[in-house]
């Protein structure tokens, strides 16, 4: 096996591993938690854009278990993309890699 068909096979192994980072992303939440003091309660909303709208949902108190879970999955979501941009990186130089001759 020569070095193109072992960076052929490594850049479809990158294109199999970004589509499955793609699906996991797709099922997070997206947005920022914002939280809102109203009298002695914290009230929590999930804020996002939609184009130039600002678009912000009602999630609970600030002790609601499922706070906790969104911030889980904002975090969750947070490493993934950063997951996503390196082996976009990476698929980026095996792909010049693969133009040299």
């Amino acid at each position: 096996m020569n070095v193109y068909d072992l960076l052929h096979k490594e850049l479809k192994r990158l294109d199999i591993k970004e589509e499955s980072i793609k699906d996991e992303i797709k099922d997070l939440p997206l947005g920022t938690l914002v939280r809102i003091k109203r009298n002695d309660n914290v009230y929590v909303y999930l804020k996002h854009r939609e184009n130039r709208k600002v678009i912000s949902v009602y999630v609970g108190k600030e002790d609601d278990q499922n706070v906790v879970k969104i911030e889980a999955d904002l975090r969750k979501r947070m490493v993934l993309e950063r997951e996503l941009k390196k082996t976009a990186d990476e698929k980026t130089l095996i792909q010049k890699m693969l133009k040299v001759k």
